[in-house]
């Protein structure tokens, strides 16, 4: 075996120590901006452009009316300004039942008494823990499901004719029912039990239909179709009871107020289905230094050059009033017009982005933002040289053809939303 002298070994460790004070501590996995070459290390930016930098123009767009909703709406003071009355008419009944049952002779009869059925959207009502009383009346007038109104019952060829009361000519008070949120029993189930006088009255047409309203301050309900069960007794047999449920006729809800239309705001949603047209600007140059605020001559970038890393649309919520704001979170949904030149007839493309907005953001004294990630949009945008953006934001349908419908409440939001954008700029290394 060769063996190494002494002195020769004190010299080799004296040259390593050496070695490592002039790495300073520096190993290959160590991290920071002072071990990147000269102009090499990467420059982050965190910006946010304000609408005038980004939103070329805006626009918003009703699809809907009061009495196309597929629900009746029933209020009564809710945030101290909404009233809505649910009507609804029926079909006609039949002049004779068959007696016995599946035979084939039919029988005059007499009206028993009748119930009055419907179901509550639970989710899209008020969520209050408090019950609320809702009450079942004749309505003494009748009226044109296509253009009543809390004024009028009718308004066809120009030529109104005006309840005798507002709100629905009511007659008599022919049930009352209470909903229990959480009931668990009847769960979502309202029933009015009402008498044979009443059933008779809405079988020959003497009263033109039913009126819901609620009578519980601070609500706001939705119901769907109401159907009516009468009971009737074929001449024959007096006491026996056979069932007949007409077809239910045309339904609708008239309200004390239309939904507000506000100037500078963007609305989505509600009674009228409404979308905010949208479009953005991708032409502009970014700052291309980390500190444009406090950089007098900093220079700019196309955004084709930059690495986006992030981009947010900020929107901000406006609260909404007159007793039409949400109750119920609903999905907002930001989507791409494939020909934006239509305007309202804009056909919608793919989803560029969508996010849940809660009720909460449209209560006043909020001050959190609603924001759509739109990274991957404009990353493809700026890909393929697209200079803007024409979007659409709304709500969208559960099914095909089937609006999604959240409650009558809107989403509003302030016309001057933000964009942020966290990008990194190129790489321009300085060769030795």
């Amino acid at each position: 075996m060769r063996s190494i002298p002494l002195a020769a070994r004190y010299l080799a460790l004296a040259l390593g120590l050496a070695a490592l004070a002039a790495c300073d501590n520096k190993v290959p996995t160590a991290t920071g901006r002072d071990l990147f070459p000269g102009g090499s290390a990467p420059i982050s930016v965190d910006l946010v452009l304000p609408a005038s930098d980004f939103v070329l123009r805006d626009t918003v767009y009703d699809f809907g009316q009061l009495h196309d909703v597929p629900y009746l709406v029933v209020a009564h003071q809710f945030d101290g300004a909404l009233e809505a009355h649910g009507l609804a008419s029926f079909g006609d009944f039949p002049d004779s039942v068959a007696y016995p049952a599946g035979g084939t002779s039919t029988e005059s009869y007499t009206f028993g008494t009748g119930r009055v059925i419907t179901q509550i959207d639970s989710a899209t009502s008020t969520p209050n823990a408090t019950p609320v009383s809702l009450r079942l009346w004749l309505l003494e007038q009748s009226f044109d499901s296509a253009t009543v109104t809390w004024a009028n019952a009718s308004d066809q060829g120009g030529n109104p004719v005006a309840w005798k009361t507002a709100g629905g000519t009511l007659g008599r008070l022919i049930g009352e029912t209470t909903w229990t949120p959480g009931d668990s029993v009847h769960l979502d189930t309202l029933t009015w039990t009402i008498d044979s006088a009443a059933v008779q009255a809405l079988a020959t047409h003497q009263a033109s239909g039913v009126a819901v309203t609620a009578a519980t301050a601070g609500s706001r309900l939705i119901i769907r179709t109401l159907r009516l069960i009468a009971s009737v007794h074929p001449a024959s047999a007096p006491d026996t009871v056979v069932p007949l449920a007409p077809s239910s006729g045309k339904q609708t809800f008239i309200v004390n107020a239309p939904p507000p239309t506000p100037p500078g705001v963007l609305r989505v949603g509600g009674i009228t289905q409404a979308r905010s047209v949208l479009q953005l600007d991708l032409s502009r140059p970014v700052p291309a230094c980390a500190h444009p605020e406090t950089t007098p001559d900093c220079p700019s970038i196309p955004l084709s050059d930059v690495t986006l890393d992030r981009a947010l649309l900020l929107f901000t919520p406006v609260p909404v009033t007159s007793g039409y704001r949400p109750v119920s979170t609903a999905t907002l949904s930001l989507r791409r017009l494939a020909e934006p030149e239509l305007g309202r007839l804009a056909p919608l493309a793919g989803v560029l982005a969508q996010a849940d907005a809660s009720p909460a953001l449209f209560l006043a004294g909020n001050d959190s933002s609603f924001r759509l990630d739109v990274t991957s949009a404009i990353s493809s945008a700026v890909q393929k040289d697209s200079t803007s953006i024409s979007t659409a934001l709304l709500i969208p349908p559960l099914q095909p053809g089937v609006p999604q419908v959240p409650d009558v409440g809107y989403f509003w939001f302030d016309t001057t939303p933000r964009l942020r954008l966290i990008y990194t700029l190129p790489l321009r290394p300085t060769l030795p």
